[in-house]
């Protein structure tokens, strides 16, 4: 089967469409490297992992209470809550990225939870952690925390697509 190319005086045979195709198909596999595509994420309000139990501490130096593997690279969005046992005594709380300062330090003098929210950009296999301490040692200063939480969903618009009419 033939079709006609009336502006170049040729024709084109099926075989050689078909060739031509999977080169094109080739070249834009070549440019765009999908692998990297199905492990990416962005941040989102889909809830993805949680560590919600509430944890406790009266260190004046920032102790490791919450930790969270990640499994994708990309933007997630992070969420956590704090509180101080009483109002005199507020209290801090930071995460940390495998071990190293990452997130904003927050800090509160709320006995109520308060929660905050950041997106922060993460690799496979990091860890996330919530650290808390509170400012001043004294019997009556206590840092809370809980409901640490991951929030994301797949990176899907990344993945192109090629029409050939």
């Amino acid at each position: 089967m033939a079709l006609d190319n009336k502006q170049a005086g040729e024709k084109w045979y099926a075989f050689e469409l078909n060739n031509l195709m999977k080169q094109v198909r080739q070249l834009v596999l070549n440019i765009i490297d999908l692998s990297n595509f199905e492990d990416t994420i962005v941040a989102s309000d889909v809830l993805r992992a949680s560590a919600d139990t509430e944890r406790t501490t009266q260190s004046d130096i920032y102790l490791k209470v919450k930790e969270i593997s990640i499994k994708r690279t990309g933007i997630l969005r992070t969420k956590f809550s704090l509180k101080c046992a009483h109002a005199s005594y507020g209290i801090k709380g930071r995460i940390y990225k495998n071990g190293v300062a990452f997130g904003t330090e927050r800090s509160t003098n709320s006995t109520s939870y308060k929660e905050y929210s950041e997106d922060l950009a993460v690799t496979k296999n990091d860890l996330l952690q919530i650290y808390i301490k509170v400012n001043t040692v004294n019997e009556n200063a206590t840092a809370y925390t809980n409901n640490f939480r991951l929030y994301y969903s797949d990176s899907t618009s990344l993945v192109p697509v090629v029409n050939i009419n």
